[in-house]
This record gives structure tokens, sequence and C-alpha cells, in this order.
């Protein structure tokens, strides 16, 4: 059964504040800085920070803690591991679907301080280093290739000031998109970087070219995720191996 973090917290507590307990260093962590450590874990826990929760804990995990409390952190550990999993799960089923910008932003809420532990459990399913799967590479000889811009009329999902919204290409430049976007409101013309839209059901080559704007952008974790996405649909053209090996 699965452990929640009150349980782990009422039973460490417990433990730490029992009389039997010896005033040596064997006595682990005081009761109440304990009780408030997992409590952080577990409000991360509750935000979906299951990255970030791993990432306390294991912070946790290296402190002197007594028998009761290491027992405590290594089975709330398994328990957000496995929550870690389960949101990579969910990842890969996004990059399945063409997702990739929605997958990026799901890698980013899982963990709000240095993505180190969502980056790691990412790239083993990417079959890449955590160290390779954020950075951006610096330029080479040649410059990197501009990106080709989306289609004309081409439904996309489009990150703007004041959220996600559907909109049609009007306008494709270098420099960015013009959207036509319809609300309650009316219809706006926001324009908007390559790198913040998401084509609905992308092909392979879309999701190459999306990978460079991002590459462009400076983001390298949402260039890899659309070079993964254009791999899990097919893709296997040469600028796609080119797009690759600029992010190896």
């Amino acid at each position: 059964a699965a452990v929640s973090a009150g349980e782990v917290v009422a039973a460490a507590t417990a433990a730490a504040a029992s009389p039997s307990a010896p005033a040596s260093p064997a006595a682990g962590l005081d009761a109440d800085r304990f009780q408030a450590l997992l409590s952080l874990v577990a409000l991360r826990r509750e935000r979906g920070e299951s990255g970030g929760a791993l990432t306390a804990l294991r912070r946790v995990a290296a402190l002197p803690l007594d028998a009761a409390q290491r027992d405590a952190v290594r089975r709330l550990t398994d328990a957000v591991a496995r929550e870690l999993e389960l949101a990579c799960d969910e990842v890969m089923g996004l990059l399945h679907a063409g997702r990739g910008l929605t997958a990026r932003d799901r890698v980013q809420a899982l963990d709000a301080e240095d993505g180190a532990a969502a980056a790691a459990a990412l790239a083993a399913r990417l079959a890449r280093s955590p160290e390779g799967l954020v950075g951006v590479p610096a330029p080479g000889d040649l410059p990197w290739p501009v990106a080709a811009p989306l289609a004309r009329d081409r439904t996309v999902h489009a990150r703007l000031p004041g959220g996600f919204a559907i909109g049609r290409i009007v306008a494709a430049r270098a420099d960015g998109l013009t959207l036509r976007v319809e609300t309650a409101a009316g219809v706006t013309f926001p324009s908007v970087a390559m790198a913040a839209v998401e084509p609905a059901e992308p092909t392979a080559a879309e999701a190459v070219e999306l990978a460079l704007a991002a590459l462009h952008a400076g983001d390298g974790l949402l260039a890899r995720l659309w070079l993964a996405c254009a791999d899990l649909r097919g893709g296997a053209s040469p600028r796609q191996e080119r797009v690759r090996r600029l992010l190896a």
C-alpha cells in the first residue's frame, strides 16, 4: 500500500519524540525539525513536484537520522520515486502524441528547484545523460540551421500572456509567427515565437523544425523533447540527424 506523507510524518515524529530514545547523536534529528522537513516534502507532493520532493528527501537522508527516521525517509523516498516514474510515463505519452511544449511544461512542473531529479528520471527514458538533457550546446564552426517556419493556416496551441490558446497561423517569418485567435471577446492577432507554439498532430519534420526553434531560443530541454517527439513519430531525415548531432 502507498505510504502517505502524513502517515510518515506522524510515525517518524512519534518515534523521534519517544522518551526511550537515547540522548546521543543516535537519537537523530529533533522531532520538530524532522517533521518540518517532511512537511516540506508533503507540500511538494501536493503540488505535483515529485522531482523536487525526491531531491528534498535525498537531502534529508544525508542528515544524521536515527533508525526510525531513516526507515521513514526510505519508505517515503520509494513512494515519491514511483510517483516520478508515473509522471515520466505521462511525459512520454505527451511526446508520443506530439505535445512537445506541453511535455516540457510538465517536466518543469515536476521540479521547482534545479530540475536534477526530474531530468535524471526522464533522461533514462530518452537514453540520454541527465547532464546533457537541458544544456544548450556551444555553437560550432558552422552556424546552426534556421528553423523553417510552420505552414500558413496551421492550427497550433500557443502560449500567450494570458495562458494557452488555440490559433491559426496567418503569417510566418524568420523571427516568429502571427496567429488568428478567436475568443469570446473577439478576434486577435498575436505575434509569438515559434518556440512558443505546438502544432496539432505535428509531423516528424515539423517537430525537427520546432527543435531548432527551441535551440535558437536557448531552451535545450524543449529542443531535445521535440527531437524525441520527431523520433517517436517516425522521422529519419538528414535534417533530423543534423539536429541530433547538434544536441548530442
